[in-house]
This record gives C-alpha cells, sequence and structure tokens, in this order.
C-alpha cells in the first residue's frame, strides 16, 4: 500500500501551535508506511518537519493529459472578449495573497489588463475589489467567477500569475505550460521552482521581493517567453504513468 499526498499541509499552518498539531498527526499516519509526493517540496518538508524516513518516500508528478486540456481551451462557448491579459487563476483566500499579486502589477506599470478567476469568501473578494480601487487600477482589472471550463481564458492568456504563499503542486502552472502559456510565479514552498526550470527560472520570485515580481511582469509584458515540450515534458501522462506502473 502506498499513501498519494497531493499537499504540503505543514508549510501551510498559519502559526507554531497548527503546524505542530499537523507534524504530529503526519508522525501518526505516515510514519513507516510508504508514500508517493507529487512535489519535492512535499518531500523534503515530510523529512525535515516530521522525520519520515526518505526512503519510503517516492516523488512522482501528477499526470497530465496535453491533448485533453487542449481541446477543451478551444471551446469558444464562452471564452474572454480581450485580446491580450495577464491571468490569475485561484480560490479567493489569503493563501493565494492577491494582495502581493495587485501591488507587484501596479509597481509594473503595465497597461496589459489583468484577470482575476476564482471563487470563495465574499470577504477576500471585497478585499481584491478594494485594493484595486486603492491603487486606481480597477479599469484594468477584471474579477470573474471561476469558470466551468476555465482553459479558453488560459490559454489566450498572455501569461499566468501565481503569488501564493504555499502550495503543494500548483496544478494550474503545469496547465498553463501544456497550452503553451508562459508563467511568472513566486517561489513559494512547493512546487513552483520544479515546474519552472531552464530559462523559466528567470520568472521565479522569491515571495517577499514585490519589487522582482513587478519587473518579472514588465519584462513578460514586453517580450512573452515561447514555451516548448521540454519545459513540460515531465508532466506528461506517457512519462509519468509508467512509475505507477513500476511500483
Amino acid at each position: 500500500m502506498y499513501y498519494w499526498v497531493h499537499a504540503n499541509s505543514i508549510e501551510g499552518a498559519e502559526n507554531t501551535q497548527q503546524r505542530n498539531k499537523k507534524i504530529r498527526k503526519i508522525k501518526r499516519f505516515y510514519t513507516g508506511k510508504r508514500l508517493i509526493v507529487v512535489s519535492e517540496g512535499i518531500r523534503d518538508s515530510l523529512i525535515a518537519q516530521a522525520n519520515l524516513d526518505k526512503e519510503n518516500i517516492q516523488v512522482i508528478y501528477n499526470p497530465f493529459d496535453q491533448a485533453f486540456l487542449q481541446r477543451l481551451s478551444k471551446d469558444t462557448s464562452d471564452g474572454p472578449s480581450q485580446r491580450e491579459y495577464f491571468i490569475h487563476v485561484g480560490t479567493f483566500e489569503r493563501r493565494k495573497r492577491h494582495d502581493r499579486l495587485l501591488r507587484a502589477y501596479y509597481s509594473s506599470g503595465s497597461s496589459t489588463p489583468l484577470v482575476i478567476m476564482g471563487k470563495g469568501s465574499e470577504q477576500e473578494r471585497s478585499a481584491i475589489t478594494n485594493l484595486t480601487l486603492e491603487l486606481g487600477i480597477q479599469e484594468k482589472v477584471h474579477i470573474l467567477p471561476f469558470q466551468r471550463n476555465p482553459y479558453p481564458w488560459i490559454a489566450r492568456a498572455k501569461a499566468l500569475l501565481l503569488s501564493s504563499d504555499q502550495e503543494g503542486l500548483p496544478t494550474v502552472l503545469i496547465e498553463a505550460l501544456l497550452l503553451h502559456v508562459p508563467v511568472i510565479s513566486v517561489d513559494c514552498p512547493s512546487g513552483p521552482r520544479e515546474i519552472l526550470t531552464q530559462e523559466l527560472a528567470d520568472f521565479l520570485v522569491s515571495p517577499d521581493n514585490e519589487e522582482g515580481l513587478a519587473n518579472a511582469i514588465s519584462r513578460m509584458d514586453q517580450a512573452p517567453i515561447e514555451i516548448v515540450e521540454r519545459h513540460y515534458q515531465k508532466f506528461l501522462k506517457e512519462n509519468v504513468l509508467p512509475q505507477f506502473e513500476a511500483l
């Protein structure tokens, strides 16, 4: 039996008490068990924080069906009307750090619109709206409800942005690359640095460096990077599924 771990719950703890509680629970459930984790970041956290045996932890990325995503992205029944925009797709919650995203976007000086797509608490949505008003960018930022099929929106974006404090393996970054859309992301735990490799790492920014994030947005706005197969090859199902079959 293998336990398949998709989240970095330790890094997602809001305080020391919550972190210690999560570590105790992880030790209770997983000590001596064999684990499959979806990112190296999750593995490293389990070893360093929960003292689990690295020999029992295997990293296998989630498998992605590129052809399926591409078919969904061609659905024009409810797609965007804008010709050019940046996009952020994520739940309206504090962990996603829309405040960081909006401040960096404002500082970038970009005139390219920003689409924020998601769902969540009305309080967090109001906070996002209020910050756009405070920064004077409300005319450039479009806040949309989450779409049943977000892929036409992602596929036509100039770039996808991620500004979270914590992730496990951010699926939306991989999906964007599979649709040949470049990505700008903060280097949060965990996953982004495993996704943005090679020259894509130039658009991976420390979470506390909002100036660097603004600069990355500006650079991408002026010269979007081209995405090719070597950037996402390790996530394709034909390369991932044999690893499960070999267990």
